[in-house]
């Protein structure tokens, strides 16, 4: 069985081709009888992650060297003005922050998923409640607990950061989580009796895509939305009807076999 194995064919006119490969297994009457499959041209996305790869360097380098030059400056003004170099220093440092989180979110979005080891819904529940534990203002209820399922372990630290950003947003300590478990996929539910996120990263949520007059300054939500993503899961928040379901934060990631243990990238 292939899913989603990356290679590449050699197209008629001698080029190489990056595809994208899925195979399954046919039976009938319980005997193997053949494969059916399907191979998925990547050119344009291959070359869409070059050129954003390009751009990143190019962004990332300038942005660097523009930083370290207001730095510079900002240090020649005369010492009455210190409380403006301050407030210069501090600025220059979090946009170079933000650099280094875009990176390491660059870099976790190319994380090896096509082998990814698993972890059971009963450890991510429990992994969870952890979390919240360490905390002195919050509670978290497991409503409910499947008997037997497993999620990607870049799954569970994607819903672990979500639920830290949730933690740090909502001005209520009781949170709810269930879990439901479907064939292919298994879905996550943070509830809480406000709203589970601020307006812009709700709005990003939602919509998967920012405007100059709603957008996220959560990096942590957008990464772990990203990787879910990344994945094949998605998460989604209830339109807003006024209704408890409105406080709720959904994550629907694919289901896994228990007990892989391949490792990940």
């Amino acid at each position: 069985m292939l899913d989603g194995y990356e290679t590449q064919h050699r197209a008629r006119d001698g080029s190489r081709v990056p595809v994208e490969l899925y195979a399954r297994p046919l039976y009938e009457d319980g005997t193997f009888s053949g494969l059916i499959g399907a191979s998925v041209d990547l050119s344009d996305r291959k070359q869409r992650e070059q050129q954003l790869s390009v751009l990143h360097r190019v962004l990332r380098h300038n942005l660097r060297n523009e930083l370290g030059l207001i730095r510079g400056w900002a240090q020649t003004l005369e010492p009455e003005h210190s409380e403006t170099v301050d407030t210069i220093t501090a600025a220059s440092e979090r946009l170079l922050a933000l650099s280094e989180e875009a990176t390491r979110i660059r870099a976790g979005l190319k994380g090896n998923v096509q082998t990814p080891s698993s972890t059971s819904i009963t450890e991510t529940l429990s992994h969870l409640s952890e979390q919240v534990d360490e905390r002195d203002t919050a509670t978290l209820t497991v409503a409910t607990e499947p008997e037997s399922a497993a999620i990607c372990r870049r799954g569970k630290q994607a819903v672990s950061q979500l639920l830290e950003s949730v933690l740090e947003h909502t001005e209520t300590p009781a949170i709810e989580l269930a879990a439901e478990t479907y064939n292919q996929h298994v879905v996550l539910k943070l509830m809480a009796p406000t709203s589970v996120l601020p307006p812009g990263t709700r709005s990003f949520v939602r919509t998967g895509s920012e405007t100059a007059l709603s957008h996220s300054d959560d990096l942590q939500v957008t990464k772990a939305y990203l990787i879910i993503e990344s994945l094949g899961g998605n998460v989604t928040i209830p339109a807003d009807t006024g209704s408890a379901s409105a406080n709720a934060l959904l994550i629907e990631l694919p289901r896994m076999d228990v007990g892989n243990d391949s490792p990940e990238a």
